[in-house]
Order: structure tokens, then sequence, then C-alpha cells
């Protein structure tokens, strides 16, 4: 008896055996998936280009062609503004009308051009942009650069090149006895803002160190309500 109970014991063994082996087979362990290594770092070319990527798009009333436009970085970013919001940053600290302008004003980079436009949304002018520009601020400016340049809103002193401030109004003609027929923003570091007829958008521009804008300035004016 004692055999037989050793043989048993023996069978139950190999066949328990059997049976590990087969489930092992058919249903295998599964293998671990390798974890994904992160990629490297955005190039500081990608980099540069997510910080310059336009907010809007835009476009201007002078149809001469213009010089090479400065980079956006060399002032401000826009991916920095996108940062700021009403409740945190930018919005959060007290600042004068001038700096709120400047913030303001650069919201609208990459906005659209279109020839005698005045909507935000579908394009703008030169003179529609700036007309925008000071509207939200509650400065009034006509429609035309002509007629901005003449505004009672604007001091009577025209502001010579040497004097400018940010938010300064920048008045330009084709020709020394033309008509004024291109009006921009001066936003300080040697920059302005404006509608360019090269690139079809509102954009920063070299204004000071500019040979092409600085042969066709004619004057500046300023903002009463920007005086202090």
């Amino acid at each position: 008896m004692y055999k037989y109970k050793i043989l048993f014991l023996f069978f139950v063994f190999i066949w328990s055996w059997d049976f590990v082996i087969a489930d092992e087979t058919i249903f295998p362990t599964p293998t671990p998936t390798p974890i994904a290594t992160p990629t490297s770092a955005p190039t500081p070319e990608v980099e540069r280009k997510i910080a310059t990527l336009p907010t809007k798009e835009l476009a201007a009333e002078s149809e001469e062609p213009e010089e090479e436009d400065s980079e956006l970085s060399e002032l401000i970013s826009v991916a920095e503004l996108a940062n700021a919001d009403s409740t945190s940053g930018f919005m959060k600290q007290e600042h004068t009308l001038r700096e709120f302008l400047q913030y303001y004003a650069l919201t609208y980079i990459g906005v659209p051009y279109v020839k005698g436009g005045s909507n935000e949304t579908s394009g703008l002018d030169c003179s529609a942009f700036t007309q925008s520009v000071f509207s939200n601020l509650g400065i009034k400016l006509p429609r035309s650069a002509r007629e901005q340049f003449q505004s009672k809103n604007l001091l009577e002193k025209p502001i010579s090149s040497g004097e400018l401030r940010p938010f300064d109004l920048l008045f330009f003609k084709k020709k020394k006895r033309g008509a004024i027929d291109h009006v921009g923003i001066y936003v300080g570091k040697g920059l302005m803002i404006h509608t360019s007829s090269k690139n079809k958008r509102v954009q920063l521009s070299k204004f000071i160190d500019s040979t092409y804008w600085h042969k066709r300035f004619f004057k500046a004016r300023r903002p009463i309500l920007l005086t202090h």
C-alpha cells in the first residue's frame, strides 16, 4: 500500500509540473514595457520660434517697399505677453498709462494689413491701427494719418527724434514736400510699432537706426495724456 501511495504522489507531481509548463506556454508572463526616456530639450532655434509666434495678423497705408525689419525679440516676446493676464504679472502691478499702452499695442503684432481697413479682425491700415490703440484708452484720434497729425488731442509742439518717448506718434512722408502718408508708434529702444506694407502685418521695426525711416521721417507728436 505504501508503494502505491508513493507512485500516486509521483504521478501527481509529474502531472502538476506538466500543467505549469503548459500554462506558461499558453499564458506567457508579460514582458514589462520599457519606460520611454525623455527627449532632448528644445534647441535654442525652436525656443526662439516659439517665443516669437504672432498673436494676431494685420497691414499698412504706405505702398513703398521697406528695408529689412527687426526681430520681435529686440523688445519683448509674444510668449511673455501671453503669460501676462488680468490676475497676475503685468496687470497685477501698478503701471503708468504709457506702460499699459506699450503692453496693449504689442498685442496687435501680426494683425493683417488691409488698405483702408478699419477692423481689428479683418485688417487695419496704419492710421486705423494707431486710432484703435489709443481709442481703447480714451484718447480719440481722427481716421487718417494727416488728420491725426493735426489732432487737438496731441501737443501742439512737434517732437524731434532726439526727444522721443515711448508712445509718441511718428509721422512720415514719401517726399519732403509731399503729404503725410504713414504713421507709427514709438515704443522705445529705437523701435516703432506700425503696419508694414512689405510684410503685410503689424510689426516692430527699427526707427532710430534706420536710414530708410529717418529719410522719410517728418515729425513726431505726443498725446496730451502722455505728457507726464
